[in-house]
């Protein structure tokens, strides 16, 4: 997704190794269980990782947002500086050219 930073980029591929690990992991404890309960447990098995794998992808998807929300409130702050610097430069401007007049017209 284009959308992503590379921390959040290297953060998924993390989340995605780790959910590999996790997975071959249950498949090596299942090679060690009886053959009976194989199709059960590889179901449960599934299922658990498929939980695990939303989850990951939740948290991911809630961090891209908090991150965007963060990026547009700093965008805001900055507009804000921005339009107080102009109106106080512009406000001193005007104050030095009042300066000016009055002293023209004291003159």
């Amino acid at each position: 997704k284009p959308d992503r930073t590379a921390e959040e980029n290297d953060r998924l591929r993390k989340l995605m190794l780790e959910w590999q690990f996790q997975k071959r992991l249950q498949e090596s404890k299942q090679k060690d269980e009886d053959d009976d309960d194989d199709d059960e447990e590889d179901d449960d098995v599934d299922t658990m990782l498929i939980m695990q794998r939303l989850e990951a992808e939740r948290r991911v998807r809630l961090q891209d947002e908090e991150h965007k929300r963060q990026q547009q409130l700093e965008e805001m702050r900055k507009r804000e500086a921005e339009e107080r610097q102009a109106r106080q430069e512009e406000e001193r401007r005007r104050q030095e050219e009042e300066r000016v007049w009055r002293d023209r017209k004291s003159t």
